[in-house]
Parts: C-alpha cells; structure tokens; sequence
C-alpha cells in the first residue's frame, strides 16, 4: 500500500529518520561519556555500571531533520517544536547537572504554555461515554496545559526501566497512526475522500462563505464534512 505524506512515501521517512537517530546514538553516547552525564547504578537500576545518558537528543535531532525535509511548516508544530526544543536542552542540562524539581515543572508548565497559546492547540470539546462537554476558552486552555505538563511528567516517571519508556511511547505514537489514517486526518494523506485545500468560497457548500476566512486551511474530511482552521485566529471552524 503506498501512503503518502506531503508528497513523500511514508516507508521512506520511518526509514531515513530511523538511519539518523541509530547512527547519532553512537555520537551521543560518546559526548555523554565526555560531559560526564552517566546514569550510575543505584537500588531502583537494574544495570551494574555507569551507562551514558542523552540519548533522547539522537532521536529529537532526527525528528527535526525528518521535520524539516518532509514536514510542513505551520503554526501549531512551529510551537511543537520551540515547546521540545525548550524540554531537549532542559534534560541535557539535567542529564549533566541535576535540576531541581521546582524549576523543571515551571520550565514545562512555559512550554505547555507556548503550545496552548502560541499553537492553538487546545481542547475545544471533551467527548466521554456519549457526553460532550464544552467549556469556555480559559478553562479548556488551562486543561490542555494541566493535560501537557502531566503527559512530560508520565512519560519521565516510567523511564527507570530500560525499555519502558521507549516501548509505551512506541505504541501510543503507532496507535495514534493508524488512528489519523483511519479518519483521514494525516496532513498530506490524499485520497478521494481525505483531502487538504485552501478555502475558497466555490469549494465550501456547508459552511456560511463570510465565516471562512481566505487564508485558512481546510480538510475535506468526507462528501458532507469541511473543517478549516484559521491561522490569524487560531481556531477551527
């Protein structure tokens, strides 16, 4: 099955990024050995020598250049990726020199921010067992930055055991894939039913021509559904 996104083969971007991280985990794993940032052995370790932390920069370094040769730019990842460079170099310095614990929450609670505010990406309905639940714009903000802050912090408490971490996170993101192909949310996905257009007042025949605005970026998610977001205001209509 060929899948496409942004034009590109999606074998091609697991496979490329893949390539990069595997080879810059070698490069890593020396500047760890280098700037001292070991993981040493304690009661809660099951390894029985110093191992050399910072390899989660290997991976976000080939995110970025996945990102930068097969991605699009737009407002929500541009905050994506300011919010994770922001946590990257925060658990470098961390991996190097302990941080306080005070000071690692703030430093997520900004990013959470920048994502919220800055992306737009916020929870503007909340669907559980049959209910939705619509909130005002403040509140719903405050829920995606509470939301944020408890995923970094999930994801760090599980990361004592070798594999946890890395292996949870895989099946999320793997989850999450095939959930975006069986919606036909993926960006780039073409096909007769899933497809990413600029709006214009011709291509829009469920929606009030004058609550488009021109600039927006619309999805055609079926025959009888449009969504389009618009960057000035940053909400989807």
């Amino acid at each position: 099955m060929n899948i496409v996104v942004n034009n590109f083969n999606i074998i091609e971007i697991l496979l490329v990024t893949y390539l990069i991280s595997f080879v810059l985990v070698f490069l890593t794993k020396k500047i760890a050995v280098h700037v001292g940032a070991l993981d040493m052995p304690n009661e809660r370790k099951v390894h029985k020598k110093p191992m050399p932390r910072l390899g989660g920069l290997a991976i976000y370094a080939s995110f970025l250049f996945g990102y930068m040769v097969y991605g699009t730019v737009t407002t929500q990842m541009l905050s994506i990726l300011i919010g994770s460079f922001i946590l990257v170099m925060l658990g470098v310095f961390d991996d190097i020199k302990p941080i306080r614990a005070k000071v690692k929450l703030l430093v997520q609670i900004i990013v959470a921010g920048i994502v919220v505010f800055y992306g737009g990406l916020y929870f503007r309905e909340i669907s559980f067992l049959g209910l939705k639940l619509i909130f005002p714009t403040w509140l719903n903000e405050f829920i995606a930055i509470f939301f944020i802050v408890g995923a970094i912090n999930a994801i760090n408490l599980i990361d004592g055991l070798d594999g946890l971490c890395a292996g949870i996170s895989s099946i999320y993101f793997l989850t999450i894939s095939v959930i975006a192909l069986i919606l036909n949310k993926m960006g780039g996905y073409n096909n007769e039913k899933g497809a990413e257009f600029r709006c214009k007042s011709s291509e829009i025949s469920n929606l009030p021509t004058e609550d488009v605005p021109a600039n927006s970026t619309c999805f055609l998610i079926d025959t009888q559904e449009v969504i389009c977001y618009d960057p000035d205001t940053k909400t989807w209509i």
